[in-house]
């Protein structure tokens, strides 16, 4: 087990640490420690942080043999499970006898996520201690009341200002407001986390956006959060009022083929959650590039395409891959 060693020469280039609406955050130590080799290679880990305490340490691919890696992660990983990344970091894990290499390899991962977690989010995790009280209290948080502000004026007021002056008010409030400074949306990672949590008032700005979503088209009122509340639809939207040459006018046909493929793909991504195959494609829902600071390269750069594609193109991304939107349609239907 002597060639490896825990050392800090490598620095993280592209790290992923994704952070969640509800304050949990995923560490990818694959650039972190792509030097740290086990047996057959780099051994890459996906760590899940709340509240500062580590829910879950898991391996992602890896060349290693199955059979030796499996039982020696399953021998170290629980170790960590439930403690503070502070903790975790000081803790001392000795290998796993008959798999060496690879469980100093799992070590060298899991140290360099926690400290590289640690470090770069030190000071938010301070300043979020100082503000516990705001946490408890959210009435005081300008951006939970602006939050609420434009998601009300998104359900009301586009029934009662007919002018078509206030509608790129609205998608452009909903741009700087529900995206860029407050980062509220529905994706399918906050619809999960609501579910598996109890109602919070910090969390009252996304209620009232799924209550625009699912049940004011009881009402008879239609799709109102695709067209009116989503930040990611309003800034696709705001593209398109540009006056540019080059539109691409899309025919009914093409709408109904659109409309069909945004089915399937739905289709497929709900199959793999209900399968347990493949569930971290939520990791990738394109809404997180409101939060810059947080959101992976390969995230910014897909919503940065359809973006630039809703210049000519009504509402690419909408159209034809969004599983959220499908849902909402489907539930429409279903009422």
């Amino acid at each position: 087990g002597n060639r490896l060693q825990a050392s800090e020469a490598s620095q993280p280039t592209d790290t992923v640490v994704t952070e969640m609406p509800d304050g949990t955050a995923v560490i990818n130590t694959t650039s972190l420690a792509k030097d740290v080799e086990g047996y057959a290679g780099a051994v890459p880990l996906s760590i899940t942080v709340r509240d500062g305490i580590i829910e879950e340490v898991k391996a992602l691919p890896n060349e290693e043999t199955p059979s030796f890696f499996n039982e020696a992660f399953a021998a170290l990983a629980p170790q960590w499970k439930g403690k503070t990344v502070t903790d975790a970091i000081a803790l001392n894990v000795d290998a796993y006898s008959g798999a060496t290499f690879s469980s100093e390899a799992v070590i060298i991962n899991v140290q360099r996520g926690l400290r590289y977690y640690n470090e770069k989010y030190a000071a938010a995790e301070e300043q979020e201690t100082a503000d516990a009280a705001t946490k408890s209290n959210p009435a005081s948080d300008p951006a939970w009341w602006a939050a609420i502000a434009v998601a009300l004026a998104a359900a009301v007021l586009p029934f009662c200002i007919r002018g078509k002056w206030y509608r790129p008010v609205q998608l452009a409030a909903n741009v700087a407001v529900l995206g860029f400074w407050t980062g509220t949306f529905i994706s399918y990672t906050v619809l999960g986390s609501i579910v598996a949590n109890s109602f919070s008032l910090a969390m009252l700005p996304v209620w009232l956006l799924v209550a625009i979503a699912f049940i004011m088209p009881l009402a008879g009122k239609g799709n109102r959060y695709c067209a009116w509340a989503c930040p990611l639809g309003s800034l696709q939207q705001l593209a398109g009022m540009m006056p540019l040459p080059g539109k691409v006018r899309i025919s009914l046909r093409v709408q109904k083929i659109l409309a069909t493929v945004r089915r399937i793909v739905w289709g497929v991504l709900v199959l793999l959650v209900l399968s347990g195959i493949f569930t971290d494609w939520m990791n990738y829902e394109i809404f997180t590039a409101f939060m810059p600071s947080v959101c992976s390269t390969v995230v910014t750069c897909l919503a940065a395409v359809f973006v630039v594609l809703s210049f000519v193109i009504d509402r690419p991304f909408c159209r034809t891959l969004c599983p959220v939107g499908e849902l909402i349609d489907l539930t429409n239907r279903t009422e």
